[in-house]
């Protein structure tokens, strides 16, 4: 009974430590973040960004990058978002996290990024 007991401890603890590391942001330089979305666009997989929205806080997408572009002294990603079926902007600073997933995606149109 008494291992029972440690092992639901050492569990819940284990679940404790993942999400406080979940939790965690890593500040991620543009260099990093330019050079994932490069990578992705070049082998056509998808990301999922942390997008830091103004007044909203962050949020996840699932997208397709295309290219980048200046819009003025910002620099913005464009990119295909999967859940609205549109492609959206995103100012590059903004984001803080990139993981290049294993999943596909076939071009719509040009993909200048890569």
């Amino acid at each position: 009974m008494l291992t029972q007991t440690i092992l639901k401890e050492l569990i819940s603890f284990s679940n404790y430590v993942v999400e406080k590391a979940k939790k965690k942001k890593k500040k991620v330089s543009p260099d990093d973040i330019f050079e994932a979305l490069a990578d992705a666009a070049d082998r056509k997989r998808k990301c999922r960004i942390v997008y830091n929205k103004i007044g909203e806080g962050t949020k996840e997408y699932i997208v397709a990058p295309y290219s980048l572009r200046w819009h003025g002294d910002n620099e913005m990603l464009y990119a295909y978002d999967f859940d609205t079926g549109h492609i959206k902007s995103f100012y590059l600073e903004d984001i803080s996290f990139v993981e290049v997933t294993n999943s596909r995606f076939r071009p719509r149109w040009n993909v200048e990024l890569g």
